[in-house]
């Protein structure tokens, strides 16, 4: 294989109408300190960034009108970037070849496994600490260093040691510089690119640093840009320079053998001679690998203030934090409303006193109601109801009341109509505060539920009377247990007796027959099951005609377009308000990008330069947008439990909806927890939030690393204004 070196072909590129670089052919031997000298502005640093492919060569040379080609031709290896431009779109195609075979790359897996990287300034990057800067090179190969020690030897010979867990903005310039070209010496590649790295160091360091470059350059290249003619003339193996855009090889001043011993005194004077920047690498562990990404993440978020050593939000993670705190309590509070307001009239219409069917034998046919056809209805229709009832009515007679707790000689009320109810009916049960023993105990069946009103105005009795004097079906009276309550009664009824005492006072008139059922009563679950209970049970035949007349205690369909008008009213609202945080997360968007656009681009720079591939920054944004989420999601979610859920549980349990609906003749129980949004309801509210919060800081790197300008000199690495990022950006 021919002897290792670079070849360039129709390399050209200009700015304008100026030429830079203009290259038709030729050739840059390997295995060197190759220096690159030139006045400002002469196209080093373009040089660089083009064979490094941080920057892109013109489409077509300007004079001989071919595609450009590079080619590095290595002892094993041979990497051919070709250049093309299709449909204004630039394209690099990078062939590897090897013994035979031949594979493609892209060009971050390139810049991995060719390129070390080491700029004029440091560009360490301000979320990892010293160490993290160091080996991001290692991590980005899913890396790091076996032998520790040989790296604490390293570190302390350009004495940065004691920096390993400090963050760049709390160290000098020299010692940000130093650690920047450990971290481009560290992958150990083929090809270290040094651009000015010995601008910010003092004359003693920067030799000590090309000494190791030195020492470390077996089966290695390290091309070097600069203006110290001195250390050029000491050190460099190979000058090249640059006049109006070509390359021109000149001898080296100064003599190889001076480099050796410089060498051999700088390690005899520093008493070990095992020094050289060498590192043994394996696989990075999961664990190390997520403490690389998730401090990353942290720091972004959380800077320490050493003033008062303790740590504290950014800036903008705090205007971020609040900002979507309130966006998710505005949104469960909407949700919270609607949803409860929804439950809340399901409660109310779904009342069995509004809200119940009764069943009586079809007028076509000629049967009475019978325990038969209550079985038959239950089996229809069971699970769709709360309770179903045989309902008989009887005669009541109720004596006023007299002083002295005796009842009158004669009845007040006579004859008024009663309705049975069974033990342990749960409509009741949800309906009266204060019971007795006779509403539900199975023996104990003697007693009658009267309406307050009926009990204090027209009986006259006091409000702590526990007895009335009664007549079913005008037998003798009888001292009854009695339950008063101010709240409506199912059927509208002034009195409900037991169906057992029922029974008892019709047998005790010596009738040779079963009593009739007026009707059967069903109670529906809901609201929304009454259509289908009518429905079913219309079903049932007797022949070929209908078994049952069936009658609705209300108008079910009103109420039914009473709850679906409210459903849409609360979906309109809803939608309206996701369309609200839908456009205030864009405009996050957009201020978040206009504050952090030039930050975002010297950080992903310096990454994609060392071969990181985006989804690696995908992985950084990632992680910071879930743990922003995360914290604002248990603030939110606390105060949401605490305050909000709690406040709207006791404006709606409290009655105070009733007043605000104008007291609607209902007083159904109902639970705070009826009124909860479901879990599934917040869970996926939260994880939708989270899939858009992650959506924003994705698109913030997809915009900031399309931003990073390929066509100047500066390439990743240097600040442009606002309206050059956007002129980047679209064109």
């Amino acid at each position: 294989m021919d002897k290792e070196k670079i070849v360039l072909e129709n390399i050209s590129k200009t700015y304008g109408e100026k030429v830079v670089l203009n290259i038709k052919k030729e050739e840059i031997h390997l295995n060197k300190i190759v220096a690159i000298l030139g006045v400002s502005g002469s196209g080093k640093s373009t040089l660089l960034n083009i064979l490094s492919l941080i920057d892109f060569p013109d489409p077509l040379h300007c004079d001989t009108n071919k595609t450009p080609s590079i080619t590095w031709i290595f002892k094993d290896k041979i990497y051919e970037f070709k250049y093309s431009e299709i449909k204004m779109k630039r394209n690099i195609n990078i062939n590897m070849k090897s013994k035979g075979s031949n594979c493609k790359l892209s060009i971050d897996e390139c810049r991995a496994k060719l390129f070390g990287y080491v700029f004029q300034e440091a560009h360490l990057h301000p979320n990892l600490n010293f160490e993290k800067n160091i080996k991001t090179p290692l991590f980005i190969n899913g890396e790091t260093i076996i032998d520790v020690n040989s790296f604490k030897k390293i570190i302390e010979k350009i004495e940065i040691n004691g920096h390993m867990h400090k963050y760049p903005e709390n160290v000098s310039g020299g010692e940000r510089q130093r650690a920047s070209i450990l971290r481009g010496l560290i992958n150990e590649s083929p090809v270290t690119i040094g651009d000015e790295l010995t601008s910010n160091l003092d004359h003693d360091r920067a030799v000590q640093i090309i000494e190791m470059l030195h020492r470390k350059r077996k089966n290695r290249s390290f091309l070097w840009v600069t203006h110290d003619t001195q250390l050029t003339s000491d050190h460099a193996e190979k000058i090249l320079t640059i006049n109006q855009g070509k390359i021109k090889e000149v001898d080296n001043p100064g003599e190889i053998g001076a480099v050796v011993d410089l060498l051999k005194r700088s390690l005899t004077k520093n008493n070990d001679n095992n020094i050289a920047i060498t590192f043994k690498k394996r696989k990075a562990t999961f664990a190390e690998m997520a403490r690389y990404f998730i401090s990353y993440a942290m720091r972004d978020l959380f800077k320490k203030d050493d003033k008062i050593n303790m740590i504290k939000p950014t800036a903008d993670f705090g205007v971020s934090f609040f900002s979507l705190v309130l966006i998710f309590l505005f949104i469960l509070t909407i949700m919270k409303m609607g949803y409860a307001n929804k439950k809340f009239l399901e409660v109310k219409l779904s009342d069995p006193r509004i809200n119940n069917i009764k069943l009586q034998i079809s007028s076509e046919l000629a049967e009475e109601l019978t325990d038969s056809h209550l079985m038959e209805a239950k089996e229809k229709v069971g699970k769709r109801l709360r309770h179903i009832t045989p309902i008989y009515r009887t005669n009541v007679s109720i004596k006023k009341y007299m002083e002295k707790g005796k009842c009158d000689k004669t009845f007040t009320l006579r004859n008024r109509s009663a309705f049975t109810f069974e033990a342990n009916d749960p409509v009741l049960n949800s309906i009266l505060i204060k019971k007795s023993s006779f509403i539900n105990n199975e023996n104990d069946y003697r007693g009658i539920i009267i309406d307050k009103n009926i009990f204090r105005k027209s009986l006259k009795y006091p409000e702590d009377a526990k007895f009335v004097c009664v007549s079913l079906n005008n037998m003798v009276a009888k001292e009854l247990p009695v339950v008063v309550t101010s709240k409506p009664l199912p059927l509208d009824a002034f009195y409900m007796i037991r169906k057992e005492l029922h029974l008892e006072a019709y047998q005790g008139q010596n009738i040779n027959r079963n009593p009739q059922m007026s009707y059967i009563l069903l109670y529906p679950k809901d609201i929304h099951e009454t259509r289908g209970i009518i429905k079913e049970i219309k079903e049932i035949k007797s022949g070929n005609l209908m078994k049952f007349s069936v009658k609705a205690a209300s108008d079910l369909d009103k109420k039914i377009e009473v709850l679906n008008e409210l459903e849409d009213v609360i979906g309109s609202f809803s939608r309206i308000t996701f369309k609200a945080i839908f456009i205030l997360s864009l405009a996050f968007l957009v201020v978040t990008v206009y504050r952090n656009i030039n930050k975002k681009r010297k950080e992903i720079g310096v990454f994609l330069a060392n071969g990181m591939k985006k989804s690696y920054f995908y992985i950084f944004y990632f992680l910071e947008a879930f743990i922003l989420w995360a914290l604002t999601s248990v603030l939110s979610l606390l105060a949401y439990f605490y305050l909000i859920n709690d406040f709207f549980n006791d404006k709606f349990t409290g009655s105070a909806l009733d007043s605000a609906l104008g007291k609607l003749p209902l007083s159904v129980s109902i639970k705070a927890s009826y009124l909860n949004l479901p879990y599934s309801d917040v869970f996926y509210l939260y994880i939708f939030s989270l899939i858009i919060l992650s959506f924003i800081f994705i698109a913030l790197i997809a915009i900031s690393s399309a931003a990073v300008p390929l066509e100047t000199e500066t390439a990743y690495l240097l600040d442009t204004n606002f309206a050059n990022f956007f002129s980047n950006f679209f064109t």
